[in-house]
């Protein structure tokens, strides 16, 4: 739980400062090696793969929220040239691959954009089957 409520209130009650908008994943990284402490990164290392996903209502959100994902700019740009469409998207791909960059592990970049290409392709699938069969009702 320290985790949660140290990055929330770093990200959610404190500005980006040092790159205000970034465009593009490396610029990323600068900001968030910038912007948090030892401690912070120290956590981040420590948590596992799987539980990355906690951090998408707080880390996230402010990620979404400060670097332009919802509103549009140079960083949302970016991600809907590599294929990423959604801002929750981009978000998870920006704590993911930080994860893995300050693991010294490769980024995997592509089979995460991957990933969310495949879900949206099954919803946009399955909400074509939903209109099909009303139709044939």
């Amino acid at each position: 739980m320290k985790w949660i409520k140290l990055l929330y209130y770093k990200y959610i009650n404190k500005t980006f400062s040092k790159i205000d908008k970034p465009s593009n994943l490396e610029q990323c990284f600068i900001s968030l090696y910038k912007n948090l402490s030892k401690e912070d990164l120290n956590l981040i290392r420590s948590m596992s793969e799987s539980d990355l996903v906690k951090f998408h209502h707080t880390f996230g959100r402010s990620i979404r929220n400060k670097w332009g994902l919802w509103s549009g700019g140079p960083l949302r740009d970016y991600f809907n040239t590599i294929g990423l469409f959604h801002p929750d998207d981009m978000s998870s791909v920006i704590i993911n691959c930080f994860w893995r960059h300050i693991r010294n592990m490769p980024l995997e970049l592509e089979s995460q954009i991957q990933y969310y290409q495949n879900y949206w392709k099954g919803i946009e699938n399955e909400l074509n089957r939903i209109v099909v069969t009303k139709k044939d009702v």
